[in-house]
């Protein structure tokens, strides 16, 4: 694998060499690849979960923002909102609810509802998948205004239910799912690419096989951009594919129509 792995950096025209390899050689590295993305999520849960999570004091303060003085109470272990309305605030992928929850396309939404606080991770606007639910009296919330004094202890108490190791493991599970997926596509799409624009002679099997090989660049940028904080630019990751698939199939491609035409004039 390490073979494999410093070949394609250095010289994405190597992918070919491995044209041949098994389909579970292929999957091992692609777990490898997703392994590695995954990695700085893996050391942090170990380092420092909390950092995974909102913090109790950001929640805090959007707790005294977003849901103290608004007629809000624990009472014999129950939520009662005096006014029905509905209240939310997001913390990056965090969203904490009382009443309906709003339109999420992604993330995890705390939801308190009447007599539990329920975590749910959301997939899309219509999939939630609940992880975990807590009640009032679980967290030990009871008799208790939601004001300027309490809004503290509040949002300790519901932050709970995404400070655990559970929730931590699942965080953890979602990335590399989240990983795997991302770069299962991007390399079908890869693939799809170089089918249509490189005419050579092999299966789309061996182009997915090659191109797998090609997104070594895509994961080892993807990664520098997450261990430096710049999430945002991940579509650059793209490109640098692209360009490693470019350099990869333009020998080829020249050697494919030389032998296509000498072929011709025989």
């Amino acid at each position: 694998m390490y073979m494999r792995f410093k070949d394609t950096l250095t010289n994405p025209k190597l992918a070919f060499k491995y044209i041949k390899d098994k389909k579970s050689t292929v999957f091992l590295y692609v777990l490898l690849m997703v392994f590695l993305l995954t990695l700085p999520t893996i050391i942090m849960a170990f380092i420092n979960p909390k950092a995974l999570v909102p913090s109790n004091l950001t929640v805090a303060s959007e707790v005294k923002t977003n849901f103290s003085e608004k007629g809000l109470k624990i009472q014999d272990y129950q939520l009662v909102n005096e006014t029905g309305s509905n209240y939310s605030f997001t913390i990056e992928d965090f969203t904490y609810v009382v009443g309906d929850i709003p339109d999420i396309l992604s993330g995890y939404a705390v939801v308190l509802e009447q007599k539990e606080v329920k975590l749910y991770m959301v997939t899309s606007m219509i999939v939630m998948l609940e992880i975990n639910n807590v009640s009032y009296e679980e967290l030990g919330i009871n008799d208790l205004i939601i004001d300027s004094n309490s809004y503290k202890e509040f949002a300790n108490k519901v932050n709970e239910v995404v400070n655990n190791n559970f929730f931590i493991s699942v965080i953890v599970f979602e990335t590399f799912i989240y990983m795997m997926i991302d770069f299962l596509f991007t390399a079908l799409l890869l693939t799809v690419l170089a089918s249509f624009f490189y005419q050579i002679r092999i299966s789309f099997s061996e182009h997915f096989k090659i191109n797998v090989y090609i997104m070594t660049g895509w994961a080892v940028v993807n990664l520098l951009l997450i261990l430096f904080g710049l999430t945002e630019l991940t579509t650059f990751s793209i490109l640098v594919a692209y360009i490693f698939q470019s350099r990869a199939y333009h020998g080829v491609t020249v050697v494919t129509r030389v032998r296509r035409d000498e072929d011709e004039k025989k």
